[in-house]
């Protein structure tokens, strides 16, 4: 229904001879860069997952944990609930880190990406002048990025005092659960280690701004093939509510609410319904369309069954 009426509102008032005639004058020459910026998306995406990784993912092979990015990301635009992230922990886990320990490093991640949102959310609110609901938003966004911080830094500065009080709070369980738990604690926990090198955080700081940088860049480019010249924090905007549109349920894919999130950003800059609509069917396209080529063949190459793990 909530894609269905996103579809209902971009085409309403938009003549599809105006989009078709949008994308018979786009410039190849600005796709073709949109696509080397996605795939380059997916290499920084698996440079930053190896770096978290640590020493568990020396043995792991490069070109598998690239794959299992992709597939990931094909998983998450099909299923609910981030199920293409659980593929990962479960798919990499099982080759010797554990899943335990692998999606710790997948919430970390996340951690770094609600990092950067927020400080792109907070530099569009500086730059554009945009409705109070959208304001309050960021606000809120900005408290629950500065507790998630928070939370990572004090686990791993006292890991040790953590992990002791868990345990005692899990030996008041009834005895059948505090095994299981406490099996999975540890290897939980041991994903923050990495974050104790100066290095290693450095490193993953700037390849995460390297990721949302890539992103804003396949906006600004995609902009660019279809002869819409706008400032560069235009890209930025149209990032920031992609970001909120993907979040809300919808059918695979993000049909409808992908395009209409385009579309409501593009109007903050006088862009006609025709045009937006046209960038937003462009953007989509560029960027599901590696998604789904690059990750069928890889869940066929790694022998995936698409099923949900019981167990990681």
């Amino acid at each position: 229904m909530i894609s269905g009426f996103s579809l209902y509102l971009v085409f309403k008032d938009v003549s599809l001879q105006d989009v078709l005639g949008s994308f018979i004058k786009a410039d190849w020459r600005y796709i073709g860069l949109a696509l080397v910026c996605v795939m380059l998306s997916f290499i920084a995406k698996t440079w930053r997952w190896r770096t978290l990784l640590g020493s568990k993912g020396k043995t792991l092979r490069i070109p598998n944990l690239f794959m299992n990015i992709v597939v990931g990301q094909l998983l998450n635009n099909i299923y609910p609930a981030r199920v293409g992230d659980l593929s990962r922990a479960y798919l990499v886990g099982r080759q010797g880190p554990g899943g335990i320990f692998v999606l710790g490093t997948v919430i970390i991640e996340k951690v770094f990406d609600l990092l950067f949102y927020a400080v792109f959310f907070i530099l569009t609110l500086l730059l554009i002048p945009l409705p109070g609901w959208i304001a309050k938003s960021a606000y809120s966004l900005t408290a629950i990025t500065v507790l998630a911080i928070l939370i990572v830094i004090l686990l791993t500065l006292r890991m040790n005092f953590f992990l002791g009080l868990i345990e005692k709070i899990i030996k008041k369980l009834p005895s059948k659960y505090q095994a299981p738990i406490l099996s999975r604690l540890e290897p939980g926990m041991a994903s923050l280690l990495v974050l104790k090198s100066r290095w290693d955080l450095f490193k993953i700081m700037g390849i995460s701004a390297l990721i949302w940088g890539i992103a804003v860049l396949t906006n600004g480019v995609t902009l660019l093939a279809l002869n819409l010249q706008l400032p560069w924090f235009a890209w930025i905007l149209v990032l920031m509510l992609l970001q909120v549109g993907i979040s809300i349920p919808s059918i695979p894919g993000n049909v409808g609410i992908f395009e209409y999130a385009c579309v409501l950003a593009l109007s903050f800059f006088a862009v006609g319904s025709a045009q937006a609509l046209s960038f937003g069917i462009l953007l989509h396209g560029i960027v599901l369309i590696p998604l789904i080529v690059f990750g069928l063949s890889f869940i066929w190459l790694m022998g995936v069954k698409p099923a949900i793990p019981a167990k990681l």
